[in-house]
């Protein structure tokens, strides 16, 4: 893995009619259990680890164990690890829980979400259950290491076969929904209303539950989304470099930008594809020696680039300064070469204390690779994955490492359940969001949610400009305007469009939604003296002009 490459495996960014309910009422602790027949679970809340509640502002956590599987009822168990921040109003309305993406990646990152919001929304309390597999739920760790190299992948596909043995097949989707709908069922409080939320695969795992359970609760709101009915990674990485091409279409259009990208070309696409053409020839920087070229010069292979452009075109925060990353490598002079060097200080984390490591191993690439590889992969050749990562300006190859995987023939896959390709039949109220510019969850793919969410308050709002995840990245113009966007700690202030839509839907979800706000969305743009691209510059050039 390229040293400067934070993210070179991206997790998706990350994903029927139940006629045996009957039985399967039998299976979970309860199906729309009365509170006099709720499981008589005592639950003891403590303090929470720092990579949780740092400062001690009043996180509480706890274990639940739950049955390693559900459906075959069998007696051995697991943690789940649960966290919750409580709103301080004297009465509450209910419980909102957050399920995070992947699949493999912690639900940590909703701790410091929670308490910026408690403030606004006391009376609501806030609850976030670990994925089964990840963090302190059982984690499968396999030190978390690309898992393409043949020697380690047989290291640890034996390594998690001699801890789990057959069971290595119950840390699956289909679990991992019941451990939740379990646990909202002891934790719910009574004559309390319950919502969950889910962001990219977080959306996948609650269409699961839904299956199962269709009124687990009285509302749901599914944030860039993973269809049940297609969700598959085969296409990562060519939707990835889709994105890419959206980006610099925006380019073409900005007077700044196309001006700069044509001392390359007439067409901001073809501008980059003619980078990649000197990267691929070598002669990126050509006749200069110094320490700061050759540093460039060795960094930016072709792979390397295309993971690194696909990391910055999904982050909302990365993508003003793509156009002027591929101006600046194909112009490298004096000043180019420093920027460069700075950018690459930048994005492996720099002295920035706040990019260090965030606890113990919590992600878990090998959960990922299970669940991938299991429920949410059709089976890509290597050669047509290899095919698509090498003629691709934006991929961060999650395609072409799954394919690398699958290709071995020994990831140990789980089969089938009676609920993988099944959708949801609810009638309850979703609220959908999906950024127009996704490569994680394209647009065409997410609004296929559309044709089984179909009922009465169910409704579909694409965000425009957003990146992947909308409640954190749809910033409209006087948000930014104010400086919070972008900035690290998050300050009170912050918000974003997205989340004043989820927060109007709670309130009233069979009322008409307010979008009011899509009409102050701050549109993607690259001149280099407003106010954002000269914070972004500085950040990742060190430079107050992002193109000088």
């Amino acid at each position: 893995m390229n040293k400067y490459l934070y993210n070179s495996r991206a997790r998706v960014k990350l994903y029927t009619v139940i006629t045996m309910l009957g039985l399967l009422c039998l299976v979970i602790s309860a199906c729309n259990n009365s509170d006099n027949t709720r499981p008589n679970i005592q639950v003891k809340w403590g303090e929470c680890p720092d990579f949780i509640d740092p400062d001690e502002k009043g996180a509480e956590c706890t274990t639940i164990d739950m049955p390693l599987n559900h459906l075959e009822g069998i007696n051995q168990k697991i943690p789940i690890f649960v966290y919750r921040v409580l709103g301080k109003a004297p009465k509450k309305k209910g419980q909102i829980w957050f399920l995070q993406g992947g699949p493999g990646d912690t639900n940590a990152v909703f701790a410091q979400l929670f308490f910026l919001i408690t403030d606004r929304f006391p009376e609501w309390d806030f609850y976030s259950p670990e994925h089964r597999g990840v963090g302190l739920s059982a984690n499968l760790n396999c030190n978390d290491q690309p898992l393409q190299d043949p020697d380690y992948l047989q290291w640890c596909i034996d390594f998690l076969e001699d801890t789990w043995g057959d069971n290595l097949k119950d840390f699956s989707t289909t679990n991992a929904a019941f451990d939740v709908i379990n646990l909202i069922d002891i934790l719910r409080e009574k004559d309390k209303q319950v919502f969950i939320y889910g962001g990219s695969y977080g959306t996948y795992w609650i269409q699961r539950m839904l299956q199962i359970d269709p009124n687990i609760a009285n509302g749901v709101i599914l944030d860039s989304i993973c269809p049940a009915s297609d969700c598959f990674l085969d296409n990562f990485d060519a939707n990835q470099n889709f994105m890419g091409m959206q980006i610099m279409e925006i380019c073409n259009e900005d007077v700044v930008c196309s001006e700069k990208l044509r001392t390359i070309d007439a067409d901001a696409w073809q501008a980059v594809g003619k980078v990649f053409q000197k990267v691929d020839e070598g002669i990126i920087c050509a006749g200069c020696n110094s320490d700061e070229c050759m540093n460039i010069k060795e960094t930016f292979d072709r792979e390397t680039l295309r993971n690194i452009l696909a990391v910055m075109a999904g982050d909302w925060c990365f993508r003003p300064i793509i156009p002027p990353l591929i101006y600046r490598l194909n112009r490298c002079n004096g000043s180019d070469q420093i920027a460069l060097n700075n950018f690459l200080q930048s994005l492996s984390g720099g002295n920035d204390e706040n990019n260090g490591d965030s606890g113990p191993e919590l992600d878990s690439q090998a959960l990922s690779d299970h669940i991938s590889l299991s429920e949410l992969f059709m089976g890509i050749s290597l050669e047509k994955a290899e095919a698509v990562a090498n003629s691709a300006f934006f991929s961060d190859d999650t395609s072409l490492g799954l394919a690398e995987i699958n290709n071995t023939g020994e990831w140990p896959v789980y089969g089938k359940d009676d609920f993988i390709g099944g959708v949801p039949d609810t009638d309850i109220p979703v609220l959908m969001l999906n950024s127009t510019i996704d490569g994680a969850t394209p647009l065409s793919v997410a609004e296929q949610a559309k044709s089984f969410f179909n009922k009465d308050h169910q409704s579909f709002i694409p965000v425009p400009f957003a990146s992947h995840g909308v409640i954190f990245t749809s910033y409209t113009t006087d948000i930014v305007k104010t400086g919070v966007a972008c900035v690290v700690p998050t300050p009170p202030n912050w918000t974003t469009c997205g989340l004043e839509m989820m927060f109007d839907f709670i309130e009233g979800p069979t009322e008409e939604l307010n979008t009011s706000c899509l009409n102050n969305i701050y549109k993607l743009e690259f001149s280099g003296t407003s106010e954002i691209t000269r914070i972004l510059s500085q950040i990742n050039f060190g430079t107050d002009d992002m193109w000088e």
